[in-house]
Parts: C-alpha cells; structure tokens; sequence
C-alpha cells in the first residue's frame, strides 16, 4: 500500500484532468506505481469522465522510465505525453527544444519536485508537449510513499537483538527512499 502525496501541477490544466492522463497512460501497466496511480485516478472527481475525453494513437513503456504516449484530448492536436521518474521527464525536457533550463513557466514545479524527492518520496512527473520537436511541459508531480508495516520495526528489533540476526533490506525503490526507510525502521 502506498500513500499519493499532493500534485504539484500547472495551473492551467485541471487536476481532473492530469489525473485522467495518468489513468490513460497507465491503464496497462501492471507495475505496482502504476497500479498505486491508477487507484487514485479512479478516486478524483471528474477523472473517469475526463478520460473519455483522451484518446491515446501510440504508446510505448520505457524500462525502468515510464510511459511515452501521442495523444489527443477533445480533439485537440495530437502531442505527446510522458508519465514517468523526475529524472527521464527532466531529460526529456532540458533535451528537446534547445537550451538547459525548463520550459517557461516550469521552473516552479521543479523546485516542488526537488523538495518531494528531498523528503524521500518516489516522484512521478508527467509532461506533454508538441510533437515535431516542441517544449514538453512538466504538468504535474505526484509524490508516492509506502506505508511501511506497522510491525516492522519491532520485528526488526526482535530479530536483531533476540536471534542475534544482521538485518539488511533489498528494494527496486531509488537511494533516498531506502535510506529513509532504513532509518525509520532500524535497518
């Protein structure tokens, strides 16, 4: 289980909306940020609705990135959307268009994805943009924390200290994350 933290998100785009790109994007995924998504998608007013809205004519997965899609909202032009880590989004963004500073208006949210990354949380950020080599948009950051086990700690304790165990911890989650669950729970 995992607990969605606040988006931080362009003001001109509604978080209905933002969610329902999410959903879209993801709907095959069955990774488990995908699937932690897609739940708080389903629980936005107005998302589903929204959704109906979003037609997608290409995606694709990139391993251990996100999502790349072309889309079209209300028919609109088509343009693209990635749903993916802070880091591939920022790339995707500082690489296309010229220049190593955000699209207008992005530097804000940076800083906002900056911070939830500071206080260790998974970030997923989702931009869109022109296709034919126009600016990506950062348009939301979503900040994703497990919930640790309640027991955890205490396990961890009883182990060390009752059966003399070395506890140590694997995860596929990023540095900051593990460390700060190492520390919360005595790893």
């Amino acid at each position: 289980a995992c607990d969605a933290f606040p988006t931080a998100r362009d003001p001109d785009v509604e978080t209905a909306e933002i969610w329902a790109l999410i959903a879209k994007a993801e709907d095959g995924s069955i990774h488990p940020v995908a699937a932690a998504l897609k739940g708080f998608a389903g629980s936005v007013p107005g998302a589903r609705l929204r959704a109906a809205d979003v037609t997608i004519t290409e995606i694709h997965s990139v391993v251990g990135r996100g999502v790349h899609a072309e889309i079209a909202v209300s028919g609109a032009p088509p343009e693209r959307l990635l749903v993916g880590s802070a880091s591939w989004i920022r790339e995707e963004q500082l690489g296309r268009g010229g220049g190593a500073t955000p699209a207008p208006g992005c530097e804000a949210a940076w800083e906002e994805v900056d911070s939830m990354l500071d206080d260790a949380l998974t970030v997923v950020c989702v931009a869109r943009g022109g296709l034919d080599g126009g600016r990506l948009r950062l348009v939301a950051a979503v900040g994703l924390a497990d919930r640790v086990r309640p027991e955890a700690a205490a396990l961890v304790e009883t182990l060390r200290l009752r059966w003399g165990v070395r506890v140590g911890m694997l995860t596929g989650d990023n540095r900051a994350v593990a460390l700060a669950v190492a520390r919360e729970e005595g790893i």
